[in-house]
């Protein structure tokens, strides 16, 4: 009886701990330059990850707002926002909650915590090029295909990553060889773990 008491209380512990908030490697201070903000106030060491679709043929881009709070509860916001080019009165902002249960919020806690996503935060924006050009003229491709961003912010810092038609890419359906394949293939992963793309 001891000894299943023991078991219980270990995976108890396992799983609390590893549910705590990563403390993340963000670079970048919060300032006016970067439009993508938490729709809620975030708490010291707090969490607010932004998926956003972007691009194509639509007036509008979607964004996905999950919020990671010190007591394990997980806040997951959609918006729709006018493309900021378009002067189209008509086409407003929307902002909308949306509820999860307890198991996506499990779900959610697991892929924040996930080695993948802890990992492409050390990489940066540039990262996604290579350091040194190709001296040949890359041709350009596509022109209506959805980009793709991603935004971590805690404790007053943020990284944002973004890639225009990055499967596209990614599949060599368009060959640019400035491209950096393997940083690449990490995003489009991560954008399939967090469900903005299909797997």
């Amino acid at each position: 009886m001891k000894k299943t008491i023991l078991i219980f209380i270990v995976f108890v512990s396992n799983l609390v701990i590893g549910q705590r908030l990563p403390i993340l490697k963000l670079t970048n201070p919060i300032n006016t330059k970067y439009v993508i903000k938490s729709p809620l106030e975030l708490k010291k060491d707090e969490i607010c990850v932004t998926l956003i679709q972007g691009g194509g043929m639509s007036g509008y881009d979607y964004y996905t707002h999950y919020i990671f709070t010190n007591n394990q509860e997980v806040t997951v916001f959609k918006e729709e926002i006018p493309k900021q080019y378009l002067k189209n009165k008509n086409l407003k902002r929307t902002s909308k909650k949306i509820d999860i249960d307890k198991e996506s919020k499990l779900k959610f806690l697991s892929i924040l915590n996930s080695k993948a996503n802890l990992e492409f935060i050390n990489f940066s924006q540039k990262d996604f090029f290579k350091p040194k050009k190709t001296k040949t003229i890359q041709p350009p491709c596509m022109d209506d295909a959805p980009g793709y961003s991603i935004s971590y912010i805690q404790n007053n810092k943020q990284n944002l990553y973004s890639f225009y038609a990055p499967e596209y890419y990614y599949q060599n359906k368009c060959k640019n060889e400035n491209i950096n394949r393997p940083v690449l293939e990490k995003f489009v992963k991560l954008l399939e773990l967090w469900e903005v793309i299909p797997n």
